[in-house]
């Protein structure tokens, strides 16, 4: 295993339960500290950002060790989407917040709609003349 992908696998061991536990009331910091978080001073916005752009980082590496290159430039920004819809709902669920909250998800939800039609357009015209 090459120095970069020890560095990889580091990234993917840390930034996984970085991403998980503040949905369980902590928060997990270098070097290997966990701190509470205070729910009533919860700032579940940026924290549904800092989880999601975790997620979409170790989503990234695995694909790499796996060989899998991206289809198209779009779809960083369409998993970044996903994972950000998925820690922004359960945030409200774990931490209610006011209900127009809900009406930024279903923006999010919008655009990964739009997104994904976007990145099978691109992914469709990369393979079109491979056949």
């Amino acid at each position: 295993m090459s120095f970069g992908k020890f560095i990889m696998a580091i990234l993917v061991v840390w930034l996984g339960p970085s991403a998980w536990l503040p949905l369980f009331g902590y928060i997990y910091e270098v070097p290997y500290s966990l701190t509470a978080i205070s729910p009533e001073n919860i700032d579940g916005r940026m924290f549904s950002i800092r989880s999601a752009a975790f997620m979409t980082v170790i989503y990234f590496v695995i694909s790499y060790f796996r060989h899998q290159r991206p289809l198209s430039s779009v779809l960083p920004v369409l998993v970044f989407c996903y994972w950000l819809i998925v820690f922004r709902v359960a945030y409200q669920v774990v931490y209610p917040g006011a209900w127009t909250e809900w009406i930024l998800v279903l923006v999010f939800v919008g655009m990964s709609v739009f997104l994904t039609i976007e990145h099978l357009r691109d992914s469709n015209r990369i393979f079109k003349d491979s056949w």
